[in-house]
């Protein structure tokens, strides 16, 4: 498919000098291509026992085009005082792209150093660039259901992958201040470890530099999750003499598989402009895990 959006509702900022805010305006242009497929079988149906399977995938590719002349719109501040704009709607790139700096290890001493882009001596906001994104490229659903004789099973997975996250939560319990409260900090840190620690020194404070939107906080926000697993039982009306009655039991978000080191790679903490804001995760509150037991009576 290729779809072109114009005129795409976007927020545009107002300036702090008439009185700052934002409002909602219809601008700009938006392609979105890519391509779906799926497929949907039985794996075997026999009289008291059948498996229908059917397998989606899909791959998305977005892109700002233009916004009206404008050469970029930063996002939301994610927590005034401590993380500002870090994520950025610019031509050329995708809805959800995550704006920052450029990690590129410790000195010797064990302070952050940040990439100049500008070249000019000073690590500050022209630094920042598009440094990833938060819309993955593929998305995949695998959904099963398998019966046998008066009893059913369901299970469904889905994954995606080519996501990133900036995981904030991680940097305010590591790095943005000299009190820390994540345990890896210290025994994986530049004071405990020296070269080649993951964390920077806190002892030598003075002058280092850290930022929560950078590379050293961006990480792959790709997943595999087993979204439901249902089972269920149907006492047909000939035994009960009152009517069909079918019990279930399910769970939902029952196991997830990632490399993301945040609480769930599919939450956002920002939830207005949701697209744009993806990638946010400063105490994110994960998908919770839900049970459920189920009657059903068919009279």
């Amino acid at each position: 498919y290729l779809k072109e959006t114009e005129d795409a509702l976007l927020r545009r900022g107002i300036p702090e000098y008439n009185g700052g805010g934002s409002y909602w305006v219809n601008q700009g242009k938006i392609k979105n291509t890519g391509f779906e497929a799926v497929v949907n079988g039985y794996i075997f149906q026999e009289k008291n026992l059948a498996w229908n399977s059917a397998l989606n995938f899909s791959y998305m590719k977005n892109e700002v085009v233009d916004l009206a002349g404008d050469p970029f719109i930063l996002g939301e501040i994610v927590a005034p005082g401590l993380v500002e704009q870090a994520t950025i709607i610019k031509p050329g790139y995708p809805i959800g792209s995550i704006y920052g700096l450029t990690f590129l290890g410790f000195d010797d001493l064990g302070r952050n150093v940040f990439e100049d882009k500008d070249k000019n001596g000073t690590i500050d906001a022209a630094d920042n660039d598009v440094i990833g994104k938060a819309v993955p490229d593929f998305v995949f659903g695998w959904n099963n259901m398998l019966s046998y004789k008066n009893w059913e099973l369901n299970v469904f997975f889905n994954a995606a992958f080519g996501a990133e996250k900036l995981n904030l939560t991680r940097w305010t319990t590591t790095a943005s201040s000299r009190f820390f409260t994540l345990r890896d900090a210290y025994f994986k840190g530049f004071d405990k470890v020296g070269p080649g620690a993951e964390f920077g020194t806190q002892k030598n404070s003075s002058g280092n530099l850290s930022v929560g939107n950078s590379t050293q906080w961006l990480e792959s926000a790709d997943f595999v999750k087993l979204k439901n697993l249902s089972i269920a039982y149907t006492f047909p009306k000939a035994q009960t003499h009152v009517a069909d009655i079918r019990l279930s039991f399910s769970c939902q978000n029952l196991l997830t598989l990632t490399s993301y080191k945040g609480l769930d790679p599919e939450t956002s903490s920002v939830n207005s402009n949701s697209d744009v804001n993806a990638g946010m995760d400063l105490g994110a509150y994960p998908t919770p895990r839900t049970y459920t037991i189920g009657a059903r009576f068919t009279f």
